[in-house]
Protein backbone atom coordinates (compact mmCIF):
# COMPACT_ATOMS: atom_id res chain seq x y z
CA UNK A 1 0.00 0.00 0.00
CA UNK A 2 2.79 2.42 0.89
CA UNK A 3 4.75 1.68 -2.29
CA UNK A 4 1.59 2.02 -4.38
CA UNK A 5 0.96 5.45 -2.87
CA UNK A 6 4.46 6.54 -3.92
CA UNK A 7 3.92 5.17 -7.43
CA UNK A 8 0.66 7.09 -7.72
CA UNK A 9 2.39 10.31 -6.66
CA UNK A 10 5.08 9.74 -9.30
CA UNK A 11 2.53 8.97 -12.02
CA UNK A 12 0.50 12.07 -11.15
CA UNK A 13 3.71 14.14 -10.96
CA UNK A 14 2.35 16.17 -8.06
CA UNK A 15 4.31 17.29 -5.03
CA UNK A 16 3.61 15.08 -2.01
CA UNK A 17 1.84 16.49 1.03
CA UNK A 18 3.80 17.39 4.13
CA UNK A 19 2.24 14.46 6.03
CA UNK A 20 2.61 11.92 3.19
CA UNK A 21 4.72 9.40 5.15
CA UNK A 22 2.72 9.52 8.39
CA UNK A 23 -0.55 9.34 6.48
CA UNK A 24 0.73 6.38 4.47
CA UNK A 25 1.88 4.57 7.60
CA UNK A 26 -1.50 5.10 9.25
CA UNK A 27 -3.22 3.68 6.16
CA UNK A 28 -1.04 0.55 6.38
CA UNK A 29 -1.73 -0.03 10.09
CA UNK A 30 -4.23 -2.87 10.79
CA UNK A 31 -5.74 -0.78 13.61
CA UNK A 32 -6.10 2.93 14.25
CA UNK A 33 -2.99 4.71 15.50
CA UNK A 34 -3.55 7.15 18.33
CA UNK A 35 -1.83 10.52 18.32
CA UNK A 36 1.44 10.29 20.22
CA UNK A 37 1.58 6.50 19.93
CA UNK A 38 4.98 5.24 18.79
CA UNK A 39 5.06 3.15 15.63
CA UNK A 40 7.37 0.51 14.20
CA UNK A 41 7.23 0.68 10.39
CA UNK A 42 9.07 -2.09 8.51
CA UNK A 43 9.83 -1.62 4.81
CA UNK A 44 10.60 -5.11 3.52
CA UNK A 45 12.64 -5.61 0.32
CA UNK A 46 13.53 -1.96 0.62
CA UNK A 47 15.94 -2.15 -2.34
CA UNK A 48 12.90 -2.06 -4.62
CA UNK A 49 11.69 1.21 -3.11
CA UNK A 50 15.06 2.95 -3.28
CA UNK A 51 15.82 1.57 -6.74
CA UNK A 52 12.52 3.00 -7.93
CA UNK A 53 13.29 6.36 -6.32
CA UNK A 54 16.76 6.44 -7.86
CA UNK A 55 15.49 5.67 -11.37
CA UNK A 56 12.62 8.12 -11.02
CA UNK A 57 15.03 10.91 -10.08
CA UNK A 58 17.21 10.02 -13.05
CA UNK A 59 14.28 10.10 -15.48
CA UNK A 60 12.66 13.28 -14.18
CA UNK A 61 14.73 15.76 -12.18
CA UNK A 62 11.66 17.77 -11.18
CA UNK A 63 10.29 14.76 -9.27
CA UNK A 64 13.53 14.64 -7.32
CA UNK A 65 12.59 17.96 -5.71
CA UNK A 66 8.82 17.50 -5.45
CA UNK A 67 8.58 13.85 -4.35
CA UNK A 68 11.83 12.02 -3.66
CA UNK A 69 13.81 14.43 -1.48
CA UNK A 70 10.67 15.43 0.48
CA UNK A 71 10.01 11.70 1.00
CA UNK A 72 13.52 11.15 2.39
CA UNK A 73 13.13 14.18 4.63
CA UNK A 74 9.80 12.88 5.93
CA UNK A 75 11.41 9.51 6.68
CA UNK A 76 13.86 11.39 8.92
CA UNK A 77 11.04 13.31 10.59
CA UNK A 78 9.06 10.09 11.15
CA UNK A 79 12.10 8.32 12.65
CA UNK A 80 12.63 11.03 15.27
CA UNK A 81 9.71 9.69 17.30
CA UNK A 82 9.21 6.22 15.79
CA UNK A 83 11.23 3.23 14.56
CA UNK A 84 11.75 2.87 10.81
CA UNK A 85 13.25 -0.47 9.71
CA UNK A 86 14.59 -1.10 6.21
CA UNK A 87 14.84 -4.83 5.60
CA UNK A 88 16.64 -6.26 2.59
CA UNK A 89 19.68 -8.01 1.18
CA UNK A 90 21.73 -5.02 0.01
CA UNK A 91 23.07 -2.90 2.87
CA UNK A 92 23.85 0.24 0.83
CA UNK A 93 20.65 0.49 -1.23
CA UNK A 94 19.54 3.64 0.61
CA UNK A 95 22.57 5.56 -0.70
CA UNK A 96 20.79 7.58 -3.39
CA UNK A 97 21.00 11.32 -4.23
CA UNK A 98 24.00 11.56 -1.91
CA UNK A 99 24.49 15.29 -2.48
CA UNK A 100 21.22 15.93 -0.65
CA UNK A 101 20.23 12.70 1.11
CA UNK A 102 19.07 13.72 4.59
CA UNK A 103 18.20 10.14 5.53
CA UNK A 104 21.47 8.23 4.93
CA UNK A 105 23.45 9.71 7.88
CA UNK A 106 20.81 8.48 10.34
CA UNK A 107 20.64 4.86 9.11
CA UNK A 108 22.27 2.37 11.48
CA UNK A 109 23.18 -0.84 9.70
CA UNK A 110 23.06 -4.27 11.32
CA UNK A 111 23.87 -7.62 9.71
CA UNK A 112 20.85 -9.45 8.41
CA UNK A 113 19.67 -11.61 11.35
CA UNK A 114 20.04 -15.36 11.15
CA UNK A 115 18.82 -17.80 13.80
CA UNK A 116 21.18 -17.68 16.78
CA UNK A 117 23.08 -20.81 17.80
CA UNK A 118 25.04 -21.43 20.98
CA UNK A 119 27.69 -24.06 20.31
CA UNK A 120 27.42 -27.19 22.40
CA UNK A 121 23.80 -26.72 23.48
CA UNK A 122 20.27 -27.17 22.19
CA UNK A 123 18.97 -24.19 24.17
CA UNK A 124 19.04 -21.62 21.38
CA UNK A 125 16.81 -20.10 18.72
CA UNK A 126 18.40 -22.41 16.15
CA UNK A 127 17.91 -25.48 18.36
CA UNK A 128 14.25 -24.59 18.77
CA UNK A 129 13.88 -24.18 14.99
CA UNK A 130 15.38 -27.62 14.32
CA UNK A 131 13.16 -29.18 16.99
CA UNK A 132 10.07 -27.73 15.33
CA UNK A 133 11.12 -28.93 11.88
CA UNK A 134 11.80 -32.44 13.15
CA UNK A 135 8.56 -32.31 15.20
CA UNK A 136 10.60 -33.49 18.21
CA UNK A 137 10.27 -37.07 16.91
CA UNK A 138 14.00 -37.21 16.31
CA UNK A 139 16.50 -36.13 18.96
CA UNK A 140 19.22 -33.80 17.64
CA UNK A 141 22.35 -33.76 19.80
CA UNK A 142 24.38 -30.56 20.34
CA UNK A 143 27.19 -31.78 18.08
CA UNK A 144 24.67 -32.47 15.28
CA UNK A 145 23.31 -28.95 15.69
CA UNK A 146 26.86 -27.59 15.50
CA UNK A 147 27.45 -29.41 12.20
CA UNK A 148 24.08 -28.35 10.76
CA UNK A 149 24.60 -24.72 11.79
CA UNK A 150 28.04 -24.73 10.17
CA UNK A 151 26.27 -25.69 6.93
CA UNK A 152 23.30 -23.28 6.99
CA UNK A 153 24.53 -20.55 9.41
CA UNK A 154 21.03 -20.47 10.92
CA UNK A 155 19.27 -19.46 7.68
CA UNK A 156 15.75 -20.71 8.53
CA UNK A 157 14.53 -21.52 5.01
CA UNK A 158 17.69 -23.37 3.97
CA UNK A 159 17.85 -25.17 7.32
CA UNK A 160 14.39 -26.56 6.61
CA UNK A 161 15.44 -27.49 3.04
CA UNK A 162 18.56 -29.31 4.21
CA UNK A 163 16.68 -31.18 6.93
CA UNK A 164 14.04 -32.35 4.44
CA UNK A 165 16.75 -33.82 2.21
CA UNK A 166 18.52 -35.19 5.30
CA UNK A 167 15.41 -37.04 6.55
CA UNK A 168 14.86 -38.52 3.09
CA UNK A 169 18.47 -39.71 3.23
CA UNK A 170 17.87 -41.29 6.65
CA UNK A 171 14.91 -43.18 5.22
CA UNK A 172 17.03 -44.38 2.30
CA UNK A 173 19.57 -45.62 4.84
CA UNK A 174 16.72 -47.57 6.49
CA UNK A 175 17.34 -45.93 9.84
CA UNK A 176 14.42 -46.13 12.27
CA UNK A 177 13.44 -42.51 12.86
CA UNK A 178 11.54 -42.94 16.11
CA UNK A 179 13.93 -42.76 19.01
CA UNK A 180 16.88 -41.88 16.76
CA UNK A 181 19.49 -39.58 18.29
CA UNK A 182 21.27 -37.63 15.59
CA UNK A 183 25.00 -37.10 16.04
CA UNK A 184 27.75 -35.29 14.19
CA UNK A 185 28.80 -38.41 12.27
CA UNK A 186 25.29 -38.70 10.78
CA UNK A 187 25.58 -35.24 9.30
CA UNK A 188 29.15 -35.86 8.10
CA UNK A 189 28.03 -38.95 6.14
CA UNK A 190 25.06 -37.00 4.76
CA UNK A 191 27.35 -34.16 3.68
CA UNK A 192 29.61 -36.58 1.83
CA UNK A 193 26.70 -38.20 -0.01
CA UNK A 194 24.11 -35.44 -0.52
CA UNK A 195 25.77 -32.02 -0.21
CA UNK A 196 28.37 -32.25 -2.94
CA UNK A 197 28.07 -29.91 -5.91
CA UNK A 198 26.89 -32.61 -8.33
CA UNK A 199 24.08 -33.54 -5.93
CA UNK A 200 22.61 -30.07 -5.37
CA UNK A 201 20.62 -30.01 -8.62
CA UNK A 202 18.77 -33.26 -7.87
CA UNK A 203 16.44 -32.19 -5.04
CA UNK A 204 13.32 -30.09 -5.47
CA UNK A 205 13.66 -28.83 -1.90
CA UNK A 206 16.26 -26.34 -3.19
CA UNK A 207 14.24 -25.20 -6.21
CA UNK A 208 13.48 -21.69 -4.98
CA UNK A 209 17.01 -20.62 -4.04
CA UNK A 210 18.55 -22.56 -6.90
CA UNK A 211 16.40 -20.54 -9.31
CA UNK A 212 17.23 -17.34 -7.40
CA UNK A 213 20.95 -18.05 -7.89
CA UNK A 214 20.47 -18.73 -11.63
CA UNK A 215 18.56 -15.50 -12.12
CA UNK A 216 20.95 -13.40 -10.03
CA UNK A 217 23.93 -14.54 -12.13
CA UNK A 218 22.22 -13.94 -15.49
CA UNK A 219 22.61 -10.88 -17.72
CA UNK A 220 19.14 -9.75 -16.67
CA UNK A 221 20.25 -10.23 -13.08
CA UNK A 222 23.21 -7.93 -13.69
CA UNK A 223 21.04 -5.18 -15.18
CA UNK A 224 18.53 -5.56 -12.36
CA UNK A 225 21.07 -5.61 -9.50
CA UNK A 226 24.82 -5.53 -10.27
CA UNK A 227 25.65 -5.91 -6.57
CA UNK A 228 23.69 -9.14 -6.16
CA UNK A 229 25.13 -10.40 -9.46
CA UNK A 230 28.67 -9.88 -8.09
CA UNK A 231 27.84 -11.50 -4.75
CA UNK A 232 26.38 -14.68 -6.26
CA UNK A 233 29.24 -15.01 -8.75
CA UNK A 234 31.70 -14.64 -5.84
CA UNK A 235 29.84 -17.36 -3.92
CA UNK A 236 29.95 -19.57 -7.01
CA UNK A 237 33.67 -19.13 -7.60
CA UNK A 238 34.69 -19.61 -3.95
CA UNK A 239 32.52 -22.72 -3.62
CA UNK A 240 33.63 -24.19 -6.94
CA UNK A 241 37.30 -23.86 -6.03
CA UNK A 242 37.10 -27.36 -4.54
CA UNK A 243 38.28 -26.54 -1.01
CA UNK A 244 36.25 -28.28 1.67
CA UNK A 245 36.18 -25.16 3.85
CA UNK A 246 34.70 -22.99 1.07
CA UNK A 247 37.22 -20.29 1.85
CA UNK A 248 39.85 -18.23 0.03
CA UNK A 249 42.35 -15.54 0.98
CA UNK A 250 41.50 -11.86 0.53
CA UNK A 251 43.99 -11.66 -2.33
CA UNK A 252 42.32 -14.60 -4.06
CA UNK A 253 38.92 -13.01 -3.44
CA UNK A 254 40.04 -9.81 -5.16
CA UNK A 255 41.11 -11.88 -8.17
CA UNK A 256 37.76 -13.69 -8.18
CA UNK A 257 35.83 -10.42 -8.31
CA UNK A 258 38.14 -9.07 -11.02
CA UNK A 259 37.40 -12.01 -13.33
CA UNK A 260 33.61 -12.16 -12.86
CA UNK A 261 32.16 -12.23 -16.40
CA UNK A 262 30.01 -9.10 -16.08
CA UNK A 263 28.48 -7.26 -19.06
CA UNK A 264 29.41 -3.97 -17.39
CA UNK A 265 31.01 -2.39 -14.33
CA UNK A 266 30.83 -4.07 -10.90
CA UNK A 267 31.50 -2.80 -7.39
CA UNK A 268 35.16 -3.16 -6.44
CA UNK A 269 36.25 -6.18 -4.40
CA UNK A 270 36.42 -4.56 -0.95
CA UNK A 271 32.95 -3.07 -1.37
CA UNK A 272 31.55 -6.46 -2.35
CA UNK A 273 33.32 -8.06 0.61
CA UNK A 274 32.09 -5.47 3.13
CA UNK A 275 28.47 -5.40 2.03
CA UNK A 276 28.19 -9.15 1.38
CA UNK A 277 29.55 -9.80 4.88
CA UNK A 278 26.93 -7.47 6.35
CA UNK A 279 24.27 -9.37 4.41
CA UNK A 280 25.62 -12.76 5.62
CA UNK A 281 26.60 -14.01 2.18
CA UNK A 282 30.29 -13.97 3.17
CA UNK A 283 32.31 -14.12 6.36
CA UNK A 284 35.62 -12.29 6.84
CA UNK A 285 37.99 -13.61 9.51
CA UNK A 286 41.55 -12.29 9.40
CA UNK A 287 42.82 -12.91 5.90
CA UNK A 288 40.20 -15.55 5.06
CA UNK A 289 37.00 -14.92 3.12
CA UNK A 290 34.49 -17.75 3.58
CA UNK A 291 31.02 -18.58 2.30
CA UNK A 292 28.76 -17.81 5.26
CA UNK A 293 25.82 -20.02 4.25
CA UNK A 294 27.56 -23.04 2.78
CA UNK A 295 24.41 -24.55 1.23
CA UNK A 296 23.80 -21.32 -0.68
CA UNK A 297 27.37 -21.38 -1.97
CA UNK A 298 26.99 -24.99 -3.08
CA UNK A 299 23.77 -24.09 -4.91
CA UNK A 300 25.42 -21.15 -6.67
CA UNK A 301 28.27 -23.41 -7.79
CA UNK A 302 25.94 -26.18 -8.99
CA UNK A 303 23.75 -24.23 -11.40
CA UNK A 304 24.27 -22.72 -14.82
CA UNK A 305 23.35 -18.99 -14.89
CA UNK A 306 20.08 -18.31 -16.71
CA UNK A 307 20.59 -17.41 -20.38
CA UNK A 308 18.77 -14.06 -20.27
Amino acid sequence: MFFDAICRAVNEQKAIAGNFVMSGVRDCAPASVEDGQRIVFVVDEYETLFGYLRETASDNRLLRYTIIQPLLNQFVEFARDNLLVFLGQQPDAHFILMDQNQLAPYVEQDPFPLFEHISGTRASEFGSLVGRILSDRIDASPDFLNALHRETAGHPFLTANVLCVFVDWLIEQKMPLRGLRLRKHHFRHFEEQRLQMDQMTLYQDYNLLREAAKQAMSKDGYHSNPWLYAVYWALREISAAGESNLSVTRADFAEIVARIPAPGQLPEANEVLRTASQANFLDLSGDQVSVKIRTLGRLAASVRPAQT
